[in-house]
């Protein structure tokens, strides 16, 4: 059996002290993710990069707008549309794109999105992960809001994640 005299015994304290502030210093780091919110939705996109799609209203033809974490903003890169009409980015360079839409470049910087959603629309928020149907979530002509925050690692831990309870596993362009 080990015997500690009572000299170690202060080492062995401050080593246990040591050991107790650990997790507590690490969980207070910041961290930066994008926090999705809205109607009952209030989750972490665990991705820097994320694809909003939806049917446009009046051509009823499918948009998608290419987003990745920027900091505390967010980056619009690319968008995707099947056709012109109300709403089109009218700066871009053509760039490659799928079958049946047109790609056009972009460099935007957003401090937030603020997007209204409906069933008409289809909003979705697509990742590499799966996507996020959020019009099934919430009642029609909602406002989502959608930003990169900073907050420290506890505060992410305990934020549900939006590929948990609310994400589809794969998704299609």
């Amino acid at each position: 059996m080990l015997k500690l005299n009572s000299v170690s015994k202060p080492w062995i304290w401050l080593i246990l002290l040591v050991l107790a502030t650990l997790p507590i210093i690490y969980l207070d780091k910041s961290e930066q993710a994008i926090r999705i919110q809205g109607g009952d939705i209030d989750c972490q996109w665990s991705e820097p990069d994320f694809t909003l799609k939806w049917r446009h209203s009046v051509e009823k033809q499918y948009w998608q707008e290419y987003y990745h974490m920027d900091g505390t903003q967010l980056r619009l890169t690319k968008t995707f549309i099947q056709t012109f009409g109300a709403g089109t980015p009218s700066v871009g360079a053509v760039i490659p794109a799928p079958e049946g839409y047109i790609g056009l470049s972009s460099d935007v910087l957003l401090p937030k999105i603020h997007w209204v959603v409906s069933r008409n629309m289809q909003g979705t928020i697509l990742g590499q992960y799966g996507s996020l149907p959020i019009y099934e979530r919430v009642e029609d002509y909602t406002e989502i809001q959608i930003s990169s925050e900073e907050h420290p690692k506890w505060f992410w831990l305990i934020k549900e994640s939006c590929h948990d309870r609310h994400a589809h596993t794969k998704h299609s362009s």
